[in-house]
């Protein structure tokens, strides 16, 4: 939704996409349940980059078994930063992050990466080892 990274710069914009991304989210979870089938759905929120941020929708694949999907270092979040925590109920999803690596930036060694979703999510994401290839995840927007 912010392909340009406005949100880098201006929390208020930071917080109207994530909010933005929880509506997506909900209207997601909605159709995909009509859908009738098993499904991992989640929102990734960059701490570093807000064009980055992305809706992922993760489904039984029969060309590869990576059904659930599963993020090796997964971690609890305790407190969130500012433009997070005024716009996430807590009481309606949970949020975890992990540390990811880029590999083609040796002078940046990592980023926080915050995973969102829904208490009520039936597949949620587990942590363990994944042979999933990231670059197939199809990025969604509006």
């Amino acid at each position: 939704m912010d392909f340009w990274g406005y949100g880098n710069n201006s929390v208020k914009i930071r917080k109207a996409h994530i909010k933005a991304y929880l509506s997506l989210y909900c209207k997601l979870e909605e159709k995909l349940e009509e859908w009738g089938k098993t499904y991992q759905l989640w929102i990734e929120i960059s701490n570093e980059d807000a064009g980055a941020d992305a809706i992922y929708i993760h489904s039984v694949n029969p060309n590869e078994d990576n059904f659930p999907f599963k993020i090796s270092n997964l971690s609890r979040c305790d407190k969130l930063p500012v433009y997070l925590r005024d716009v996430i109920n807590l009481n309606e999803y949970k949020v975890d992050y992990y540390e990811s690596e880029d590999d083609s930036d040796p002078e940046d060694n990592s980023e926080i990466i915050f995973v969102i979703q829904s208490l009520k999510n039936r597949n949620p994401l587990y942590t363990g080892m994944s042979t999933l290839n990231w670059t197939t995840f199809i990025r969604t927007a509006a």
